[in-house]
């Protein structure tokens, strides 16, 4: 695709991932709140229960961050689960 100077668009990694994680975060809000509202009855509920879940979603993030900083090898969680109790074992 060209714009009106004939240069041609592109998009990066950064903006293509943005896209398809702003799609994704979308979509799921849009499907989701209609059945929270039901399920909650009031729309300031539903704000509370999202503010809370997102609250959780960056408490597991901040949790996955420390544990990559402790723990720089290949395997994610499974070599998280598995070497969570040495580095529990050895802070003590």
């Amino acid at each position: 695709m060209s714009n009106r100077n004939g240069d041609a668009r592109r998009v990066g990694l950064v903006s293509a991932a943005a896209l398809v994680i702003g799609n994704m975060v979308g979509a799921g809000v849009f499907t989701t709140s209609g059945l929270a509202l039901a399920d909650l009855g009031r729309r300031e509920w539903v704000m509370l229960a999202w503010l809370v879940g997102s609250l959780l979603a960056m408490c597991g993030a901040l949790s996955y961050r420390a544990l990559a900083r402790r723990i720089p090898e290949s395997g994610g969680e499974y070599t998280f689960q598995a070497d969570s109790s040495a580095l529990r074992a050895r802070s003590r």
